[in-house]
């Protein structure tokens, strides 16, 4: 039996992986992998990754820069505050400048 009730941590990771796969329109091999389509497929159909479709949709339309906006517009659940900035910031391993 296989139902959003029977849903693990592991299902809910493997299946983003792919759905960001299908959202950059990367080809998947159906016929070499046909189990591993069906299974993604049927995990993609549950209600919680459907109620995901409009914000998707939203983000592939819009400029990252204006993601936040466009999806409180769309009625996303979005946070009252964000850590998001206009201009990157280096990173943990980022090169530094010689001192």
């Amino acid at each position: 039996m296989f139902d959003e009730k029977h849903v693990t941590i592991a299902d809910v990771s493997i299946t983003s992986f792919f759905r960001n796969l299908f959202i950059a329109n990367a080809k998947f091999d159906v016929e070499r992998y046909p189990f591993t389509f069906s299974y993604v497929n049927r995990i993609l159909s549950l209600s919680y990754f459907q109620s995901l479709i409009p914000f998707e949709k939203i983000s592939i339309a819009t400029p990252i820069s204006n993601h936040r906006t466009a999806l409180a517009n769309g009625n996303a659940p979005i946070s009252n505050e964000t850590f998001g900035i206009d201009k990157p910031k280096p990173g943990a391993f980022s090169e530094r400048p010689s001192s």
